[in-house]
């Protein structure tokens, strides 16, 4: 198991979607494990076969006031790159 802790502006990041996929899985663009954070912003991830995996966590959060007659919200999006030994 991988474990780790998301932070967001140097905060926790709480019931965030994390999604991971090891390069080789098909179809391609497609994701092989997901989970969330819990209330401290700490996941885990279950690698099933060795080799380079690739985790994504994203959040979305409202536009500032002054912003929103140009958009909606923001959207922030965090990437990891591990190998996993055999």
């Amino acid at each position: 198991d991988v474990s780790f802790q998301v932070l967001f502006q140097g905060r926790p990041l709480r019931s965030a979607d994390v999604v991971a996929t090891y390069v080789g899985f098909k179809p391609d663009g497609a994701w092989c494990y997901a989970t969330s954070t819990d209330a401290e912003g700490r996941a885990v991830v279950r690698p099933s076969q060795a080799g380079t995996w690739i985790l994504r966590v994203k959040t979305v959060r409202p536009a500032a006031a002054d912003h929103r007659e140009e958009y909606d919200v923001v959207s922030y999006t965090a990437t990891l790159a591990l190998e996993v030994l055999p």
